[in-house]
């Protein structure tokens, strides 16, 4: 809603904060929507390198969309910033899954 600016202004700071307590906890289509925001910078600074981990964890759960996008921002990246972002996302992927092997 606040991405969209539907019920109040358009915080996209806002959206950003709630995109990212759902991404960790593994809704593929908040980790898709936060992908998005760094590719933009919308309420973030943009940063292809979130943008590529964001995608990529959404892409590993079949996200469609999130796999073309990952795809665009790998060109954007250097070799050496692609690995650190593929890194990345493996962590958060890892991060994200032990939460549900610990309950």
């Amino acid at each position: 809603m606040y991405a969209n600016g539907q019920g109040a202004l358009n915080y996209k700071t806002k959206a950003v904060k709630w995109y990212l307590k759902a991404a960790q906890q593994g809704f593929t289509k908040a980790q898709y929507n936060l992908g998005l925001m760094y590719f933009k910078g919308e309420g973030v600074p943009q940063y292809y390198k979130k943008a590529y981990s964001w995608f990529a964890l959404a892409a590993m759960d079949g996200h469609k969309k999130a796999l073309k996008n990952r795809d665009i921002v790998a060109d954007k990246l250097s070799p050496s910033g692609l690995e650190q972002a593929q890194e990345e996302a493996e962590k958060l992927n890892d991060k994200i899954n032990s939460q549900y092997i610990s309950l």
